[in-house]
């Protein structure tokens, strides 16, 4: 089994097909630099995580939604929440050209629960992969780097999102190539 390494977006954008609060910068999202996508939400309890969805390669979101809607977005640190893994398929059938595709990518949303407030999707997408033809998905593991403001007035209250990076598991199809590496025998001449 090969993996594509953690890999960053090539485009992320604050996406209002879900919640109401956009999220500033979401350009920030494409590399982990501590320079922050950031949603605000206006309680002075902790945010939750409302949506971990992937994007298909037709642009709609999965089904398969991995937030934990119960777990608190509280750490004032720089920390990494992981989703999926190497043999997580996210409830999908995938194809090397679907994770290929530019529109593939990841959403992540956050809900403000004593004020019912949801962050718009903080969409990431066109990842550059290049997967090769043929190949089998095994898993897909994304990770969301973030951490948590809660320092000023309420309307000062912030989720900042640094990185979000997926990494694809594969096992290349067993196929063989005709070519350098695997060229025909020499012709005999029968006379």
């Amino acid at each position: 089994m090969a993996d594509t390494g953690f890999t960053n977006p090539g485009t992320a954008v604050s996406d209002s097909a879900v919640g109401a609060v956009a999220w500033s910068d979401p350009d920030n999202a494409k590399t982990s630099n501590n320079t922050y996508a950031t949603g605000k939400y206006n309680y002075h309890e902790w945010p939750y995580e409302e949506y971990a969805q992937l994007v298909l390669a037709d642009g709609s979101i999965g089904s398969t939604n991995k937030a934990n809607t119960s777990s608190e977005l509280s750490s004032y640190s720089e920390t990494t929440i992981t989703y999926g893994g190497s043999s997580d398929k996210w409830g999908e059938t995938w194809s090397a050209s679907d994770i290929n595709d530019s529109d593939f990518g990841f959403v992540f949303a956050f809900d403000d629960q004593y004020l019912p407030t949801i962050s718009n999707y903080l969409k990431t997408t066109n990842f550059g992969f290049a997967i090769p033809t043929g190949s089998v998905i095994d898993g897909i593991e994304v990770g969301v780097e973030y951490k948590q403001v809660n320092d000023g007035p309420i309307s000062d209250n912030q989720i900042m999102v640094d990185n979000i990076a997926i990494k694809v598991y594969y096992t290349e199809g067993s196929t063989p190539t005709v070519g350098t590496k695997y060229p025909l025998p020499a012709f005999k001449n029968i006379t």
